[in-house]
């Protein structure tokens, strides 16, 4: 049986327990504390990766967008060419259903008569 008063005895008893619970519940957090950190530092890492990645493609469409509109002549050229093939694809589809091409009416993309002065 104990020396001290039975009070007392139960009180440091407890206070033990308590000290062992606390230090249990220290290392479960701290561990889980050091998980999160991790999972945290590899989505920052996958994140700043992913957002290099988009950034290096906004720097490429950037790049090529300044390479065809540094000769606005030249652009406008291209556009005209593109859109003369499309016009005739679309011409030529249309005369084989219906077996003539077909046109906009004369004198559709001429101007008004009051504005040629």
């Amino acid at each position: 049986m104990p020396t001290l008063p039975v009070k007392v005895w139960k009180k440091q008893e407890v206070a033990g327990q308590l000290q062992e619970r606390a230090g249990e519940y220290y290392e479960v957090s701290r561990e889980r504390a050091n998980e999160l950190y991790h999972t945290a530092q590899e989505k920052a890492t996958e994140y700043a990766e992913l957002a290099k990645d988009k950034a290096g493609e906004i720097s490429e469409k950037a790049k090529g967008a300044a390479a065809r509109t540094t000769n606005p002549i030249s652009a406008a050229l291209e556009a005209g060419k593109e859109a003369y093939m499309e016009e005739k694809r679309r011409t030529e589809t249309s005369a084989i259903t219906e077996g003539r091409p077909t046109y906009p009416k004369d004198g559709i993309l001429e101007l008004p008569e009051e504005k040629k002065k």
